[in-house]
């Protein structure tokens, strides 16, 4: 009898120890969600390219009021020079250029920002023509997130991936070891990133991309975008960010399926094609102008712009 009432206690001890041992498990996961999560929405985060981030973000809550705003990815920001495409249309112009990592997601939060403080007369959406071929930028949209009701839009499976990862700790940690007084070594120069050295093209690279390589779901974002426009009177249009000119030769087939992508999201469409550059005028990637050429690039799409001026 006695050993059976050992029994029953251990077995009592045991389950006790497992629900506490669970309940502590929920509590400190909980914890370090909130942790996490009160991270990403006071910018704790070290993500790709803050210090670019903050640098835009200032220009947005500063007391300018521009009447021309450009957002999109590094393709935009080597493409257009501000106070050249200013002096061309006589309008006053913010480039709001973030990079690839912040994808479609950190285009449509800019423009979001950027309506809070003012409603310019035009927003031109310019990114990398391959940006199709790139899965959908949850972690850009993280990052530039307004409030903690814009992660309704993420995936419950990529917020779990989010929350539980512990690199998130570590990179809070990282930035404030940065704002401690450690180097950065991004420079802006020209209103942007200060590019490397230049490509250095190789004959027998594949510069082919086809229809197949298209993720249909980039979709998602350019569809908030469009709708966001259309509901807040905003006149919104896409441009195709420069690439290398043996893209453009050989990519026709892939350069008109995404035109068509954009146009059934709403948006119009200003260039047929984007500015293909010579390896002249190439910088330190596919679709980076090269520093010398970023004016007369700048007067290419300027006139490409013109009828929505």
């Amino acid at each position: 009898m006695m050993s059976q009432n050992s029994s029953i206690s251990s077995s009592k001890t045991f389950r006790g120890y497992v629900r506490a041992l669970l309940t502590f498990t929920v509590l400190l996961s909980g914890g370090f969600s909130l942790l996490v999560a009160y991270g990403y929405q006071h910018g704790w985060m070290d993500f790709a390219f803050i210090k670019l981030y903050q640098y835009q973000l200032s220009k947005i809550e500063s007391d300018a009021r521009p009447d021309i705003v450009f957002v999109g990815d590094s393709s935009l920001g080597n493409a257009i020079d501000a106070d050249e495409f200013q002096r061309l249309s006589g309008k006053h112009v913010q480039n709001l250029a973030l990079t690839g990592a912040y994808g479609y997601a950190g285009t449509f939060n800019m423009i979001r920002r950027v309506t809070q403080a003012n409603n310019p007369e035009l927003v031109i959406i310019m990114h990398t023509p391959d940006i199709f071929t790139r899965p959908i930028a949850y972690d850009g949209y993280l990052h530039t997130a307004l409030s903690l009701k814009d992660w309704r839009d993420i995936p419950f499976s990529i917020l779990v991936k989010t929350f539980t990862n512990f690199d998130a700790v570590m990179s809070m940690a990282r930035t404030f070891v940065r704002k401690s007084g450690m180097p950065d070594n991004m420079v802006i120069s020209n209103d942007y990133i200060r590019q490397g050295p230049a490509l250095n093209l190789d004959d027998n690279s594949n510069h082919q991309l086809s229809e197949a390589s298209i993720n249909l779901e980039k979709k998602m974002f350019l569809k908030k975008i469009s709708a966001f426009c259309g509901d807040n009177g905003l006149q919104c249009v896409y441009a195709f960010g420069p690439w290398l000119e043996l893209f453009c030769q050989q990519s026709q087939s892939f350069i008109k399926k995404t035109k068509e992508i954009v146009i059934s999201t709403g948006l119009r469409v200003a260039t047929e094609q984007p500015k293909c550059l010579s390896p002249n005028e190439l910088g330190d990637a596919w679709d980076h102008v090269a520093p010398h050429s970023k004016k007369e690039a700048t007067s290419f799409y300027f006139k490409k712009l013109q009828p929505f001026l």
